[in-house]
Protein backbone atom coordinates (compact mmCIF):
# COMPACT_ATOMS: atom_id res chain seq x y z
CA UNK A 1 0.00 0.00 0.00
CA UNK A 2 1.26 3.51 -0.62
CA UNK A 3 2.43 5.89 1.89
CA UNK A 4 1.33 10.13 1.34
CA UNK A 5 2.89 12.82 2.37
CA UNK A 6 0.14 15.67 3.39
CA UNK A 7 -0.03 18.94 4.12
CA UNK A 8 -3.37 19.74 5.91
CA UNK A 9 -5.28 22.26 7.71
CA UNK A 10 -7.69 21.36 10.85
CA UNK A 11 -11.00 22.70 10.09
CA UNK A 12 -11.78 22.60 13.44
CA UNK A 13 -9.04 25.02 14.75
CA UNK A 14 -7.32 26.22 11.37
CA UNK A 15 -3.80 24.66 12.45
CA UNK A 16 -1.40 23.45 9.57
CA UNK A 17 -1.00 19.87 10.06
CA UNK A 18 1.93 17.63 8.09
CA UNK A 19 2.23 13.81 8.15
CA UNK A 20 2.03 10.73 6.51
CA UNK A 21 -1.05 8.24 5.59
CA UNK A 22 -0.99 4.60 4.03
CA UNK A 23 -3.88 4.40 1.48
CA UNK A 24 -4.82 2.45 -1.69
CA UNK A 25 -4.90 5.54 -3.68
CA UNK A 26 -4.24 9.43 -3.56
CA UNK A 27 -8.14 9.86 -3.23
CA UNK A 28 -8.92 7.20 -0.92
CA UNK A 29 -5.90 9.21 1.14
CA UNK A 30 -8.32 12.15 0.65
CA UNK A 31 -11.19 10.88 1.77
CA UNK A 32 -9.58 9.40 4.78
CA UNK A 33 -8.24 13.08 5.90
CA UNK A 34 -11.49 14.23 5.38
CA UNK A 35 -13.16 11.93 7.87
CA UNK A 36 -10.77 13.24 10.45
CA UNK A 37 -12.11 16.99 9.43
CA UNK A 38 -8.65 17.55 7.99
CA UNK A 39 -8.86 19.69 4.60
CA UNK A 40 -6.04 18.81 2.27
CA UNK A 41 -3.80 21.40 1.20
CA UNK A 42 -1.11 18.96 -0.62
CA UNK A 43 -0.71 15.16 -1.16
CA UNK A 44 1.90 13.40 -3.00
CA UNK A 45 2.88 9.83 -2.88
CA UNK A 46 6.22 9.40 -1.11
CA UNK A 47 8.89 7.41 -3.03
CA UNK A 48 10.37 4.15 -1.19
CA UNK A 49 13.99 3.58 -1.32
CA UNK A 50 13.32 -0.22 -0.63
CA UNK A 51 16.13 -2.50 -0.13
CA UNK A 52 18.45 1.03 -0.10
CA UNK A 53 21.05 0.85 3.38
CA UNK A 54 23.50 3.46 3.69
CA UNK A 55 24.52 3.71 -0.27
CA UNK A 56 23.39 -0.10 -1.20
CA UNK A 57 20.99 -3.13 -1.11
CA UNK A 58 21.10 -6.16 0.34
CA UNK A 59 20.81 -9.17 -1.71
CA UNK A 60 17.51 -11.55 -1.18
CA UNK A 61 19.98 -14.24 -0.73
CA UNK A 62 21.41 -12.81 2.30
CA UNK A 63 18.17 -11.39 4.12
CA UNK A 64 16.90 -15.17 3.63
CA UNK A 65 19.93 -16.44 5.36
CA UNK A 66 19.91 -13.75 7.68
CA UNK A 67 16.31 -14.28 8.79
CA UNK A 68 16.21 -17.70 9.14
CA UNK A 69 19.74 -17.68 10.88
CA UNK A 70 17.98 -15.37 13.56
CA UNK A 71 15.05 -17.33 13.76
CA UNK A 72 16.75 -20.28 14.72
CA UNK A 73 18.71 -18.07 17.53
CA UNK A 74 15.39 -16.81 18.89
CA UNK A 75 14.23 -20.52 19.09
CA UNK A 76 16.96 -21.62 20.59
CA UNK A 77 16.48 -19.12 23.37
CA UNK A 78 18.77 -16.29 22.32
CA UNK A 79 18.30 -13.40 23.40
CA UNK A 80 17.45 -10.71 20.43
CA UNK A 81 21.01 -8.74 20.91
CA UNK A 82 23.08 -11.38 21.42
CA UNK A 83 21.33 -13.23 18.38
CA UNK A 84 22.15 -9.97 16.54
CA UNK A 85 25.14 -9.08 17.32
CA UNK A 86 26.53 -13.02 16.49
CA UNK A 87 25.03 -12.45 13.03
CA UNK A 88 26.22 -9.38 12.45
CA UNK A 89 29.87 -10.35 13.47
CA UNK A 90 29.74 -13.53 10.94
CA UNK A 91 27.98 -11.41 7.84
CA UNK A 92 30.52 -9.92 5.47
CA UNK A 93 28.16 -7.50 3.39
CA UNK A 94 29.40 -4.22 4.79
CA UNK A 95 25.84 -3.38 4.35
CA UNK A 96 24.19 -5.34 6.20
Amino acid sequence: MPTFTYVARDAGSGREVQSLIDAASEQAAVQALLGRNLLVVSIQEKVSKRGKIAGGSVPLADLVIFTRQLATMIDAGLAIVQSLQALGDQTSNKVM
